[in-house]
């Protein structure tokens, strides 16, 4: 069986093969399809990611980045391009109509995601940001969990005056996902204006679905989480037909 790559080695091949700049996102993808690394990472976007801008941190990187979220070699590019500054979005990871009904609701329920191609579920829990409530398909209210957690104040929703208004609901957060599936501390803002406002139209095009925008936000692919199921909720389910049947049984 043929030695497996690290990411960075797994980059560089791809990169060297293509030679064009490539999204993190799919040089992930790539490196996962074609069996060049072995990883268990929650975020295996985020981990190309983090060690691209590693890579140019370096004395003489071999990889520079050309644009937002893309990345190239560095002896593809001129001087001048090799050290173009980063720039960090404010948003780190969302989730998109997410079901009420997958959630087991209690006083900070678990808020289940997993990254595309990502190995581990992660709770949002304590995710902060903004959030939007929807009946259907239908926005019908907009909040933010600053002070308090995600799934606190999501829970808070369940058994207030909203919470017959509403099944499923979309966040966008601002903290970080770690390779082993933790939620990073809240970030400091390196985030331009361009930046911010790319993201902003990115969290309007997706909570309003604008039928005349032909695309998403920029790099919204590489931080949505797809929702994953409370598998206690078929526990309970499971516990709950059990209790009816016994109470229903002759003594």
């Amino acid at each position: 069986m043929p030695k497996k790559m690290t990411w960075k080695e797994a980059i560089l091949l791809i990169l060297r093969e293509r030679k064009e700049p490539v999204h993190y996102a799919e040089l992930a993808d790539e490196a996962l399809r074609r069996k060049l690394v072995e990883s268990d990472t929650a975020t295996p976007a985020n981990t190309v990611y983090t060690a691209c801008l590693t890579e140019m941190r370096r004395n003489r990187p071999e990889i520079s980045r050309v644009g937002k979220g893309l990345f190239t070699l560095t002896e593809a590019q001129n001087e001048d391009q090799a050290s173009l500054p980063t720039e960090d979005s404010w948003l780190q990871s969302l989730g998109v109509l997410w079901r009420r009904d997958w959630v087991r609701w209690a006083t900070v329920p678990k808020l289940l995601g997993i990254a595309p191609n990502g190995l581990k579920a992660v709770d949002f829990a304590d995710q902060r940001g903004v959030y939007i409530l929807y009946d259907a398909a239908r926005p019908v209210y907009v909040g933010r969990a600053t002070d308090r957690g995600l799934g606190k104040r999501l829970s808070e929703h369940v058994t207030d005056r909203l919470g017959a208004r509403w099944d499923r609901f979309s966040w966008f957060g601002l903290r970080a996902v770690t390779e082993a599936g933790a939620l990073e501390s809240m970030p400091d803002s390196h985030c331009t204006a361009d930046i911010f406002i790319a993201d902003l139209e990115a969290i309007l095009i997706e909570a309003l679905e604008t039928p005349l925008n032909r695309r998403r936000g920029d790099d919204l692919d590489a931080k949505e989480f797809q929702q994953v199921r409370d598998e206690t909720l078929e526990k309970q389910k499971l516990r709950d037909a059990v209790e009816a049947i016994l109470h229903r049984a002759p003594e």
